[in-house]
């Protein structure tokens, strides 16, 4: 009997020794712990922000005048207008790019002029590294604006995925011009400035002028 009471009083003296030695706070600690380690290692494995560097134009000078021009039927569907885009030498944020459009009678009907900056699409200075560049650049876009790919023929029927085709009446600047110049089947003429300036330009019989009919983008 007195063997049985002691081995069960070695029994309670340990069961209780392991509850008293068992500790909810150090568990929490531990787990605390696996989390912060595991949360450093996802911050370190992140991917770090590389930030995009613009040339800086300001310097920017053309060594030359630069003239170009393009004949395109545009104001009459037999005869051909004259397009002349006239840029000084100098530095591109004081001098001023000229737009001319001569009828074939020789009739002014365009003169716009725009600070040749205005030639820059600001994304695309993440590719320029130098002043050199910069004024080929200027030059290159320069030459896009007169070309063929600058012109909607109306008289062949519209691209249906094209930005004229999927605008709504009430977003035209001048439904009315544009619908003129699709009647009488001539073209549009669009020019694109700096990042998102483009316009569509047609020539109304009815005023006499070349009129603005649609903005973008």
């Amino acid at each position: 009997m007195k063997l049985f009471l002691f081995t069960l009083s070695a029994v309670l003296f340990f069961s209780c020794s392991q509850k008293e030695n068992h500790n909810p706070t150090s568990d929490n600690k531990d787990t605390i712990a696996v989390e912060a380690i595991t949360a450093t290692e996802e911050r370190d494995t992140s991917v770090p922000t590389i930030e995009e560097h613009y040339f800086d134009y300001t310097n920017t000078v053309l060594k030359e005048d630069f003239k170009q021009s393009i004949q395109h039927l545009f104001s009459d569907t037999g005869s051909k207008d004259t397009f002349t885009l006239s840029i000084p030498k100098g530095n591109i944020n004081r001098t001023e790019t000229t737009l001319k459009i001569v009828a074939a009678n020789g009739e002014l009907i365009l003169e716009k002029k725009f600070t040749t900056r205005e030639l820059i699409n600001g994304y695309d200075l993440r590719e320029i590294t130098n002043d050199t560049q910069m004024e080929a650049y200027i030059i290159d876009k320069a030459k896009n604006i007169l070309n063929n790919d600058s012109f909607i023929d109306l008289s062949e029927p519209i691209d249906k995925n094209s930005f004229v085709f999927n605008t709504e009446k009430e977003d035209f600047e001048n439904f009315e011009a544009y619908t003129e110049c699709k009647n009488d089947k001539r073209s549009i003429f669009v020019i694109g400035l700096e990042e998102e300036n483009i316009t569509y330009m047609v020539y109304s019989a009815k005023l006499k002028k070349v009129v603005d009919v649609l903005y973008c983008c």
